[in-house]
């Protein structure tokens, strides 16, 4: 079966956005990535409403949090896609294959948050 490059692209980037939308369900201690991604959310939803309408509306924030993760790994999945689609489908599909693994890992894995008291 042959994958094409928009479906990779299409695939990996709701592969994103479901592993997003599932981390505030998740047992586990959060990365510095998921934290960074998902003050931004509170950031851009305090700025947009106030400050307590972000603390008081965690869903809104945390569907802030989750477009933010899916942009933050679609700029460089979509310059793959740009720049290969056309001249090699197969290399093109697997880099972004490749690439959302990188991110998956990198948000789920590694440089775990430290706790703090």
């Amino acid at each position: 079966m042959n994958i094409t490059p928009r479906i990779a692209f299409a695939g990996t980037a709701t592969a994103v956005a479901l592993s997003a939308a599932s981390l505030p369900f998740a047992h586990f201690r959060p990365t510095v990535l998921d934290l960074i991604v998902a003050l931004c959310g509170w950031g851009v939803v305090a700025f947009l409403k106030s400050p307590q309408f972000a603390d008081a509306h965690f869903s809104v924030v945390w569907a802030v949090a989750v477009v933010l993760h899916v942009t933050g790994f679609s700029i460089p999945a979509a310059a793959v896609w740009l720049g290969l689609r056309n001249r090699n489908a197969r290399l093109c599909s697997a880099l972004i294959g490749l690439w959302c693994l990188c991110y998956l890992v990198a948000v789920l894995v590694l440089l775990p948050a430290g706790m703090s008291p």
